[in-house]
């Protein structure tokens, strides 16, 4: 039986009742057990990649790819600005039959703030204010293939963040802007269609040591977390 609304750890939350127990149902924990299913699948592709192959060899050779898809954050991020757009230029550089160097340049892009209240209270104006993240990663990647036309691969490494707060009054902007270090982790499936083509989805965890000031005003979290999913094209050369 539903008993109403808690909050719980600064989050709010359903609580449920039965004869024999209580259970309270929580974004922290979701969010949880979604940043645990990140980290398994990443390293359960890298294992996998670690062993014999089936056919897929990038020693050698050069990987590039763009990717499009959607980028959401904490709830509390998405309460503020809610689910964002994606796009990613990504290069590999195989420097064994199953593993390289993966270097990527995304913007997360978040859109306007949905609390007025808020902007007024962050950026002193009653304006439209939008965000934007922008990073350039470097990671360790593993691929292996599972017959013909499928692979799995995962990376891990770290990055540069730049978190844009952009504000509109009228014909001009204001920009403030935020530098921070993060790390992230990610999997993917690649669908052969040519031995130079494959199609590609991915998704990947990104934890920002420090959300800035700006993000620190509207979620009130002092560090950033994204999760992003893209798909898109991977070309190999060599």
């Amino acid at each position: 039986m539903f008993h109403g609304n808690k909050i719980l750890d600064g989050y709010p939350t359903k609580v449920f009742a039965s004869p024999s127990k209580r259970t309270y149902v929580t974004v922290a924990t979701m969010n949880r057990y979604t940043r645990i299913g990140f980290v398994l699948a990443t390293a359960a592709a890298l294992i996998g990649a670690s062993q014999p192959l089936h056919g897929t060899d990038i020693g050698g050779r050069e990987l590039f790819g763009i990717r499009i898809g959607g980028v959401f954050g904490s709830n509390a991020l998405e309460n503020a600005y809610g689910k964002g757009t994606e796009i990613e230029l990504h290069f590999i550089e195989g420097l064994g039959s199953w593993f390289g160097l993966s270097v990527a340049v995304s913007s997360h892009n978040f859109g306007d703030s949905k609390d007025r209240d808020k902007n007024i209270e962050c950026t002193q104006w009653n304006r439209n204010v939008e965000m934007q993240i922008y990073s350039a990663t470097v990671a360790f990647f593993g691929i292996r293939s599972l017959g013909e036309k499928f692979s799995i691969s995962g990376e891990a490494g770290f990055g540069l963040y730049t978190i844009t707060t952009i504000i509109h009054a009228g014909m001009l902007e204001g920009h403030l802007t935020d530098n921070q270090f993060g790390m992230y982790c990610g999997a993917g499936v690649l669908y052969k269609l040519t031995q130079s083509l494959s199609l590609n989805m991915q998704g990947k965890y990104h934890y920002i040591l420090s959300g800035g000031d700006m993000m620190h005003c509207y979620t009130g979290e002092k560090r950033a977390q994204l999760y992003q999913i893209v798909f898109g094209i991977m070309i190999f050369t060599g």
